[in-house]
């Protein structure tokens, strides 16, 4: 039927085409570049290299069963095929696993993530996934064969499918690979994204410095020093942005020509403090703000890849589910093209992994794009590339500009020396 058959192939082939080429330019700019030389990067790498597999090994020989009347690769590579699938899909799911626990470290205990979340470590983690997935997936060896069908007394058709003594054996079979395989794992990284989800949104309360212009405000010229009250966070705002940080020896406060505190906190007598350790301060709390972000693009990241996993797997575990439990009629037309569909899902999930990466994280996208040789110079200044080809697009960064005297001298006020002034640009 070529209302099946066509789309099928089609999708087999974008699969295998933009798969193998994707997973392969992850794993190459995780060797070639030093800024990808993280922990979560190498497990992502690991992910790559079982997406890899499944696009370069599984898609194309499950491709050409379309085409074969029957099955011509013997009993070994039926049997390997299946178990070599099975091992990908396992260290998808464990190499999940493990980035979350790795997440959950680094971010609810920053102190032993130093000691436990080191690249030696990761390299061996990495290896025990690989290796435990290889064993959970062993049963497979034994359940899939070759399957004989007798067209006539002189022809039989062989089919390589999963075949079982009893129906207990298959049950008990589909309910270890729901279980183990994806149920438990599953629920670790549920906990897991869930503490650090709650950790990142709560601490984000304290440092939410996102820039949003408002009317009818002076800019900020003068930099300030008070020491919080104990247990206050105190509030920084301004005409371009508005915040809420706290620092180790005191807090930033912005205030206007007419002396107007910035912050609806103002103490009495503040006192100034000199533009450069000024400036510490407010570079210090910058980054930790930088960091805070990155770390919140990282796990929505993380997330995404999680959630189309599970989009992409588990309608296919729930059928083979089904089917097993006789809850529906395997050999109905509509549970066989449901079967074709949800194991397409599967295969897609290897290919849409680089492409997530690609969208969400900008250290990616600017590898990616560094290795296929696009001209871009931002690469070398750590910021987005922008293609020219579709047309401009306007961006809006906020910087934080400390001018020197020789740039402010006109404005310079002779108590306090050069001011501390924020700048909006396009």
């Amino acid at each position: 039927m070529l209302w099946i058959s066509v789309p099928t192939i089609v999708t087999y082939g974008i699969t295998f085409i933009v798969g193998t080429f994707g997973n392969a330019l992850v794993l190459f700019c995780t060797v070639r570049y030093k800024r990808l030389r993280a922990a979560t990067t190498y497990y992502l790498a690991s992910l790559a290299a079982a997406d890899l597999i499944i696009c370069s090994v599984c898609v194309p020989i499950r491709t050409a069963e379309y085409f074969l009347p029957q099955w011509e690769l013997g009993m070994f590579m039926c049997k390997a095929i299946a178990f070599v699938q099975l091992s990908s899909v396992v260290c998808s799911v464990l190499t999940l696993t493990a980035i979350s626990i790795e997440r959950y470290y680094a971010i609810l205990h920053p102190m032993k993530a130093k000691s436990v979340c080191t690249l030696g470590r990761t390299r061996k983690i990495m290896a025990g996934v690989w290796i435990m997935a290889l064993i959970l997936s062993s049963p497979i060896l034994y359940g899939q064969t070759l399957v004989g069908y007798p067209i006539s007394p002189d022809l039989t058709v062989y089919h390589c499918q999963p075949t079982w003594p009893s129906v207990v054996y298959h049950q008990v079979y589909i309910v270890y690979g729901a279980l183990v395989i994806f149920l438990l794992p599953f629920i670790v990284m549920v906990y897991t994204y869930g503490r650090i989800c709650r950790t990142l949104w709560v601490s984000n309360k304290l440092l939410d410095v996102m820039t949003q212009g408002q009317a009818g405000h002076h800019q900020p010229t003068q930099c300030r020093l008070q020491p919080p009250p104990m247990g206050l966070v105190v509030r920084v705002r301004g005409s371009t942005a508005h915040s809420s940080s706290s620092y180790r020896d005191g807090t930033v406060v912005f205030s206007n020509d007419n002396g107007s505190s910035a912050s609806p906190w103002r103490r009495p007598k503040p006192t100034f403090m000199p533009h450069r350790r000024c400036a510490r301060i407010v570079n210090r709390n910058l980054e930790t703000f930088r960091e805070q972000q990155g770390r919140k693009q990282l796990i929505k990241m993380l997330i995404v890849v999680i959630a189309l996993f599970a989009i992409c797997w588990v309608p296919l575990l729930l059928l083979n589910i089904l089917k097993a439990f006789d809850a529906v009629n395997p050999y109905t037309p509509e549970v066989y093209y449901m079967g074709i569909a949800f194991q397409l899902m599967g295969y897609v999930n290897s290919c849409v992994n680089p492409l997530c990466y690609a969208f969400m994280s900008k250290n990616f996208r600017q590898v990616y794009l560094r290795a296929i040789g696009w001209p871009c110079d931002a690469f070398h200044r750590m910021s987005s590339c922008t293609s020219t080809s579709s047309g401009s697009r306007r961006t809006m960064a906020t910087k934080m500009t400390f001018f020197s005297e020789s740039h402010i001298s006109p404005n310079r006020d002779p108590a306090t020396g050069p001011r501390l002034q924020m700048e909006s640009t396009l």
